[in-house]
């Protein structure tokens, strides 16, 4: 028998509430007479029966992989990806859904709030934001990592910010997205002294805001780099984005307690006590063997 739970719950409610309940009402756990998974409906009220039908994809939560195999013969004829993972992946897969359902509404209406105080249309501003699928309704930017930085988005969130403040229009969520980034680099802070000991050294694996540039204005890594020499903690950094003309020029600007800390080729066999990998699409190939490492990039 297959038990098929599908209601949205909190990460943690399979493993820690339902599989208890269900073990002690059978006399006995999942795996012999019975097996329990959790395949969260992602139906919308209105339209439940067509998105059954035409999911964008199924989820799959599950302990021993293969005990899902029977849910497939209940819809061969619909074709979208499947995705086999843990209770706790698929449990907050689905809150994330709706959670980003909801701050898309809410985002939507503040823009939109502060444009009708402004003799701005709200209905073109939001078409011409639409119309950008590579960036805006994509899965552009939707990948944990990095707090954001750079020349562009920290001033501009800033200034759209201040803007709607002064127009006394409310919009929590863009009022806070300047704290929430900050809020992000306290968190990786933690993260990291939660795997080494006081006053490590640590290599710092990328500099510049991202992957490609050697923009160094309004870095978000900088702002890691202060918190983690503020705690005592002994720092190199390396970028290969900083090297040759250019990336000399960009160390040449940091800051005096900075400066020194960078180098221009990567460290080899130094022993770290760990490295921190800031920016994607560094390969591991380029790190130092045998140190561990903590992926800021594949969070």
């Amino acid at each position: 028998m297959l038990m098929v739970f599908r209601s949205t719950m909190p990460p943690g409610s399979m493993r820690n509430i339902v599989l208890p309940v269900v073990a002690s009402a059978a006399n006995e756990p999942p795996g012999t007479r019975y097996e329990i998974i959790y395949s969260p409906e992602f139906t919308r009220e209105g339209t439940a029966l067509a998105d059954y039908f035409t999911p964008s994809r199924i989820v799959v939560g599950e302990e021993r992989h293969g005990s899902s195999d029977v849910l497939r013969d209940l819809h061969p004829s619909i074709e979208a990806p499947i995705f086999h993972t843990s209770f706790e992946v698929a449990e907050l897969s689905k809150l994330a859904d709706n959670a980003f359902h909801a701050l898309k509404v809410s985002f939507a209406n503040e823009i939109g709030r502060f444009a009708l105080t402004s003799g701005i249309s709200p209905s073109e501003v939001f078409a011409i934001f639409q119309a950008d699928t590579k960036l805006n309704l994509s899965a552009a930017y939707l990948q944990p990592g990095g707090a954001f930085g750079g020349p562009c988005l920290p001033k501009d969130v800033r200034a759209l910010a201040t803007c709607i403040a002064d127009a006394g229009v409310a919009a929590p969520v863009v009022g806070h997205i300047d704290e929430s980034n900050a809020a992000h680099t306290h968190f990786l802070v933690t993260e990291i002294e939660r795997r080494v000991a006081p006053h490590s050294h640590i290599l710092l694996f990328g500099l510049s805001f991202k992957t490609g540039t050697d923009e160094l204005r309004e870095s978000p890594f900088i702002v890691l780099a202060d918190n983690l020499l503020s705690r005592g903690h002994t720092l190199t950094i390396y970028d290969p984005d900083l090297r040759g003309a250019g990336g000399a020029r960009a160390r040449a600007s940091l800051p005096a307690h900075l400066a020194p800390l960078a180098v221009e080729r990567g460290p080899g066999g130094t022993p770290f006590d760990l490295v921190v990998v800031a920016k994607n699409r560094v390969g591991q190939e380029s790190l130092p063997s045998g140190c561990p490492v903590f992926r800021i990039d594949r969070l």
